[in-house]
């Protein structure tokens, strides 16, 4: 039998010892390939996250951005009151008056700008329902027109008539007399005087618009 050494058992060792030498220069290669990959996969598996008790959101669960019609909220818009209009007496006004013991109807139009008033006075013989007191005639003479320019006190409700200027005089004699008076809290009717001696009252009432 020899002495000398098998080969077969020489290329196993030189074999082993290769094997020895590669697994020692690339094992720590592999592992750090190995345990990147494992890390970068765990990054990106919520599965596999670092913080298992977190679940994922849902797409519906998403914070949504406030619009800009929620961010700016606008206030209600303030609504307009129209002012009431000033009370006037601007209108058509009807009724009587009495001069020489006799009733005159009257229609009396009156147009106020601020404290002035211009009236267009017109005289006719009374509608035959008008009420007739007691030692009073009835006027049976022409008609006729006048217009007057007067002042009205919006506080007092007060407004006086000088002497009116004719446009349509009844007869030679006849004068346009001023008067007086003062108008109801509501301005609906007024009363007040003729201004002569030989009248007495004058009542009107404000016709419907």
């Amino acid at each position: 039998m020899s002495d000398k050494p098998d080969r077969s058992s020489f290329k196993k060792i030189l074999a082993a010892i290769c094997m020895g030498f590669l697994t020692y220069l690339f094992f720590p290669v592999a592992s750090s390939v190995i345990s990147a990959y494992f890390n970068q996969d765990a990054r990106f598996d919520p599965q596999r996250s670092q913080n298992p008790t977190t679940l994922p959101s849902s797409p519906t669960e998403t914070a949504r951005l406030p619009t800009p019609q929620e961010t700016i909220q606008t206030p209600p818009p303030t609504p307009i009151q129209t002012p009431k209009p000033e009370p006037t007496i601007s209108g058509e006004w009807e009724g009587k008056y009495i001069c020489s013991k006799r009733i005159t109807g009257v229609t009396v139009a009156m147009a106020q700008t601020g404290n002035k008033v211009i009236a267009d006075f017109v005289l006719y013989p009374p509608r035959e329902n008008s009420d007739i007191p007691r030692g009073v005639e009835r006027y049976d003479g022409r008609s006729g027109s006048a217009r007057y320019q007067g002042d009205f006190n919006p506080t007092s409700r007060l407004i006086n008539f000088p002497r009116g200027t004719w446009r349509e005089q009844p007869a030679p004699f006849w004068t346009a007399f001023g008067f007086h008076g003062e108008f109801d809290e509501n301005l609906e009717t007024f009363s007040g005087r003729m201004d002569h001696h030989s009248c007495t009252t004058i009542n009107l009432t404000k016709k419907d618009d």
